[in-house]
């Protein structure tokens, strides 16, 4: 059998190549069922002579086997055409029989095919490492005589992985170095465009993004109102965009900066404009002044028509003004206020007589009653600040002025109607909904003004007291964000507490809990927005920084491993791979083409977000493809030469004449 020529070489390519190491256990199989010899027997004749075979004709066994490995990926390339690229045989066909191998082997106590799929991870490299070392497994077991199977699987699993591995890497390497040369040999500007094109896509797409992710950031930001440049759109496109900046060649970096610091300069106002036109637009000191001027006009005349009523006769009233300090003291209070009347009054035309008070010993009119009781309000606020008497004080005289009201009420009565109540009623109205107003702008943005005080609040106020309230606490907030501060993030000094996020969204009536939605969308978009590009223009160098540069220029450290790790596998390829490393080693991105990614990631008109958009969806699309149809070839060609069986390493030993020192060379070239 030992001049069985073709049939050993149709055992290189089809048994040992294509069946991963199983033909021989087939073809002794189907030889011990027709004729007289044992399978074992049958076994031990076919590796004899194939050894044999090998050791005479080392190159013709070794092409043969793999030949025999890369039959899925020339069937691959072969249906391309006919495929579109979609799912090629070739590929389809090397999987199916790597995991039908691997079924196989169950009895090894290995995973089945379908927990083998479950664990292959995702990425090409990984996947190569799973899918080789898997391969190789098979056809090391498969390799090996029945003996000394676990040793063959061993040895072909660690060759397998190496290969998975270093297959991708130096498909990668060797795309990094062609890129690197046209870029700089063909410098025109559409390799520019692509050369720019090419590090955004892949940056949209290192953690499984898409163009559409970008261009739905886009449309967001548009219809927030906030800023919107491809460059911050993503955590990925925003580190693309520091790498750029800090590489600083050419205008780059004046072209992001520029761009950013206007951002930065402009959150201030966008987020003011942001809670006037969520909240309320009204200006506040115009509000007030109108509600004052209101509360005025109409409490001159209410108050006009309760002072006609004239003088009070009533013993209760009289016996306070007589006997009562309190009393007696409001009483010089009110002259006081009276006499201030009067001179504004006199200053600005009149006589100031309307003004004028009852004098001691006199009966009191209406007017002077009133003016007393202004006085006694004076004295318990003052009280209950702690700026007068004791607060139990005036809280007791709280009490008797209550009383003394309702006796005014009374004694003031015309058919059963006050005309002294009716201008309270009006003047407490009008006193109330200012206070609501300077209540929102006093109140609102303290931190101990919790979110339930003010759902208390709004649930006792009337709809005007409600309406104003909001525009004091949107000049409480505007406030917030211009009151000099230690947080330069305006949007964050609002939205970052959860208190203070929780009261603005009561302002939103239940019926526009959206429009607070859309504001809340905003703010921290805005904060999103100062964070990413604070990150790119604040800061020294870091060696994250320092890495991201590394990556955006091909990494030359990355692509020498790479190197070596081929070399040390591939000596048919080791004078390519050298030549790759060198170029990747003197290789730094051009700089019209870091120009050109700064101002596509900078692009601020709609006209130019579109036309970047427009040319990245352009690049997408044939980049996708073309990556799919990358992988499907790396791992037909991790399949094929993972395939190759570690001759001479496992069982096969026992039959086989190669000599130690060869045994060994075939480990280098099988790792």
């Amino acid at each position: 059998m030992a001049d069985n020529f073709w049939g050993n070489t149709a055992r290189a390519v089809l048994g040992q190549g294509l069946a991963m190491g199983w033909g021989d256990e087939l073809e002794a199989r189907i030889r011990s069922m027709r004729g007289d010899e044992t399978y074992e027997e049958e076994l031990n004749m076919i590796n004899d002579s194939y050894t044999q075979f090998a050791d005479e004709n080392p190159g013709v066994a070794l092409s043969g086997e793999i030949g025999g490995g890369f039959l899925p990926l020339i069937g691959s390339l072969a249906a391309a055409p006919f495929t579109g690229g979609a799912s090629t045989a070739g590929t389809a066909a090397a999987a199916t029989r790597s995991l039908g191998a691997l079924n196989k082997l169950r009895q090894l106590g290995t995973t089945t095919a379908t927990q083998a799929a479950r664990v292959i991870p995702q990425n090409t490299i990984g996947r190569g490492v799973m899918v080789g070392g898997g391969t190789g497994l098979v056809g090391g077991v498969g390799a090996g005589n029945p003996g000394d199977r676990f040793e063959g699987g061993t040895i072909g699993l660690i060759a397998g992985a190496v290969l998975g591995a270093g297959i991708p890497l130096t498909a990668r390497a060797g795309g990094a170095a062609w890129n690197a040369i046209k870029e700089r040999l063909i410098a025109s500007d559409s390799m520019v465009d692509i050369g720019a094109l090419r590090r955004i896509f892949d940056s949209v797409s290192s953690k499984g993004g898409t163009m559409q992710d970008v261009v739905n950031t886009m449309q967001a930001d548009a219809y927030l109102g906030v800023p919107a440049t491809i460059g911050t759109t993503t955590r990925q496109l925003t580190n693309l965009t520091d790498a750029v900046n800090t590489a600083g060649r050419g205008d780059s970096p004046a072209i992001i900066q520029d761009t950013l610091e206007d951002m930065r300069s402009g959150s201030r106002a966008r987020v003011g404009d942001q809670v006037k036109d969520a909240v309320s637009d009204n200006n506040f000191y115009a509000t007030q002044d109108n509600l004052i001027t209101n509360l005025r006009r109409n409490a001159d005349s209410v108050y006009d028509e309760a002072y006609a009523f004239g003088t009070v006769d009533d013993p209760r009233i009289l016996n306070l003004l007589e006997s009562n300090p309190a009393f007696q003291e409001a009483y010089k209070r009110a002259k006081t206020i009276s006499k201030y009347e009067q001179d504004a009054d006199i200053l600005a035309g009149g006589d100031g007589y309307r003004f004028m008070l009852q004098g001691e010993g006199e009966l009191p009119d209406v007017r002077t009653l009133d003016y007393i009781k202004r006085g006694l309000d004076d004295f318990i606020r003052k009280g209950f600040d702690g700026n007068g008497m004791a607060p139990a004080e005036a809280n007791a005289l709280k009490g008797l002025r209550r009383q003394y009201i309702d006796i005014l009420d009374e004694v003031t009565e015309v058919d059963g109607e006050s005309a002294y109540r009716n201008a309270r009623n009006v003047y407490k109205g009008d006193i109330e909904v200012v206070e609501a107003l300077e209540l929102g702008l006093s109140d609102f943005s303290k931190p101990g003004f919790a979110p339930e005080q003010v759902s208390k609040l709004l649930n006792d106020f009337s709809e005007a007291e409600r309406e104003v309230f909001a525009i004091g606490a949107t000049r409480s907030i505007l406030n917030k964000i211009t009151t000099p501060s230690n947080e330069a993030n305006f949007a964050k000094r609002i939205i970052g507490s959860p208190d203070m996020r929780a009261k603005i969204k009561l302002l939103f009536p239940n019926t526009n809990q959206s429009g607070y939605d859309l504001l809340e969308a905003a703010l921290l978009r805005e904060k999103q927005l100062y964070e990413r590009t604070g990150k790119i223009l604040g800061g020294s160098p870091t060696a994250a920084r320092r890495a991201a540069v590394d990556q955006l220029e091909s990494n030359p450290g990355a692509a020498e491993a790479a190197g070596d790790a081929i070399q040390s596998s591939f000596n048919p390829v080791s004078g390519l791979m050298s030549m790759a490393v060198r170029v990747l080693q003197r290789a730094t991105i051009p700089e019209k083409v870091q120009e050109r990614m700064a101002k596509m990631l900078m692009s601020e008109s709609p006209e130019e977000i579109a036309a970047v958009v427009k040319l990245l969806e352009e690049y997408t699309a044939k980049a996708a493809p073309r990556a799919a149809n990358i992988g499907r070839a790396e791992a037909s060609t991790i399949l094929g030469f993972a395939q190759i069986p570690p001759r001479g390493l496992s069982g096969q030993g026992d039959t086989s004449s190669f000599p130690v020192e060869e045994t060994e060379e075939e480990i280098v070239i099988a790792n």
